[in-house]
């Protein structure tokens, strides 16, 4: 998927708490229904990528919207509940994505994510998963 110029990028990235990424899953739908300018890549940790999937699946009434939500799914940390692993895992992500043209690969399901034209207009970043 390719972004047009006129396209904007929200990029997401939320804990591993469901509390903390079920209510980012309600948001990035309602975004998604709003604005047919933005593309989103959602990025979680690869233990809640399944349910990130059907729940956002489950919001969305257009299929066809899916196309714009790019869930990536980083590497969890080591231990159940830490992200010792996902830290170093998003700052290689970031990097990807801050240089354009670099695909991005989900690492639950291995599907390869192209490159958008633009870079993330808007981050949201949720609090737990940058300090834990």
């Amino acid at each position: 998927m390719t972004a047009t110029p006129n396209c904007k990028h929200l990029f997401v990235y939320t804990s591993y708490f469901w509390g903390h990424a079920h209510p980012l899953c309600l948001l990035v739908v309602r975004v998604v229904k709003m604005r047919p300018d933005i593309t989103i890549t959602f990025v979680v940790l690869k233990s809640l990528h399944s349910r990130v999937e059907l729940e956002v699946a489950r919001e969305l009434s257009d299929e066809s919207l899916l196309d714009r939500i790019r869930t990536i799914a980083l590497e969890d940390g080591k231990e159940p509940r830490k992200t010792s692993g996902a830290h170093g895992t998003f700052k290689a992500l970031w990097s990807r994505i801050l240089r354009s043209g670099e695909a991005l690969v989900c690492a639950k399901t291995g599907m390869q994510f192209g490159a958008l034209s633009v870079c993330p207009t808007v981050v949201l970043l949720d609090e737990k998963a940058v300090y834990p």
